[in-house]
This record gives structure tokens, sequence and C-alpha cells, in this order.
């Protein structure tokens, strides 16, 4: 808000006052955008923060992931190893010659 007051003395000079004033007002200003622009600063910097930290969180759980679905790839190609050896084989031919 520019406020500008004329010192009317009747000398024909009313830019004294009303100039400081211009100038208080515009330093007044400019002090506002420049604190409006470093909340904006601040602003995106907690935004870019947030974003990085989000996306070191969905690397740490793909990496999860990953060594989960390997892990349960090597349970199961350890399982199926293990139940089509002779083991299971001899449990079926037991229940069989059981169940005969």
């Amino acid at each position: 808000m520019v406020v500008v007051m004329y010192n009317d003395a009747g000398d024909g000079g009313g830019y004294g006052v009303g100039m400081v004033m211009v100038l208080v007002s515009a330093m007044v200003v400019v002090m506002v955008l420049v604190i409006v622009a470093v909340v904006i600063m601040v602003l995106v910097m907690v935004l870019v923060i947030l974003v990085v930290v989000v996306m070191v969180v969905m690397v740490v759980v793909m990496v999860f992931l990953i060594v989960a679905v390997v892990v349960v790839k090597v349970l199961v190609m350890v399982l199926l190893t293990y139940f089509s050896s002779g083991r299971l084989k001899r449990f079926r031919t037991n229940l069989y010659g059981a169940t005969k």
C-alpha cells in the first residue's frame, strides 16, 4: 500500500515528505516480497526433501520386495528339490502300500 503525503507548506515544493513516504512504502513492499519469496523457497525445499524421502522409501521397498521374491524363489526351489527327492517318493509308496 503506497501512502503519499504531500507537505503543503504553501511554498510549492510539496514533494519532501511524499517522496520519503513513497520510498518507505516501496521498501516495505520489497521487504514483503522478499519475505514471501523466502517462504516460497523454504516450502519448495521442504517439498523437494519430501520427494527425496519418498523416493528413498520407494527404493528401499522395491529392494525389500526384490529380496523377498528371491528368497521365496530359493525356498520354493529348495522345497521342490526336497520333495522331488527320494524321501517323498518313499512316503508316497508307504502311503500307497498302506492304502493297498
